[in-house]
């Protein structure tokens, strides 16, 4: 047995290097093989026992939605997705904000989408009479630029510091966040 040491790969002729019928390439650590475009590792988290965080703040505060990845390629982008459910917990108008944070290593959450002036969230319930109780998906495609482990986690707020918003909408609703780490 031998040991071939290359940097690169290329045809002597034509377009196509092909691996013969009854052999296969075999790569020995996850991620070991990136193809722009394509999922590196996925990384879910789907749980009946997350604690409900309820609010009356017109400011983010942190919730107990939220799962890591370390990448494997620092260039690599992010799809992270989040279900789960929210309420507006009160019988007059009121608007639960929700948004995803990030903390890359030891840092601390920022708001990764802030856009200027008010920041309405990746999205929002609001009804403007009764309590509204209804399911959340949020996505959002993140590059991070870094090898150190990533975390996002889900915040939110009130609009109307004058009633309260809760996530998830009860304390047995289901709730998930997957990441995907997208080769470039």
């Amino acid at each position: 047995m031998s040991t071939l040491f290359v940097n690169n790969l290329n045809t002597a002729t034509g377009t196509t290097i092909t691996v013969p019928t009854g052999k296969k390439l075999v790569v020995t650590d996850e991620g070991g093989l990136a193809v722009p475009g394509t999922v590196v590792q996925m990384v879910h988290l789907a749980d009946t026992t997350r604690t409900r965080t309820a609010t009356s703040s017109n400011t983010y505060i942190a919730t107990d939605v939220f799962n890591s990845i370390t990448p494997k390629f620092s260039n690599s982008k992010f799809v992270v997705r989040v279900a789960t459910t929210g309420n507006n917990n009160t019988n007059s108008a009121n608007q639960l904000v929700y948004q995803i944070f990030r903390k890359i290593g030891s840092g601390a959450f920022t708001n990764i989408r802030t856009m200027s002036g008010n920041d309405w969230g990746i999205g929002q319930v609001y009804s403007a009479a009764s309590r509204i109780q209804i399911p959340l998906i949020a996505e959002i495609v993140d590059q991070p630029n870094t090898t150190e482990t990533v975390e996002y986690k889900v915040y939110i707020r009130t609009h109307n510091a004058a009633g309260s918003v809760e996530l998830p909408a009860t304390t047995t609703e289901h709730c998930e966040m997957t990441i995907m780490e997208i080769a470039q």
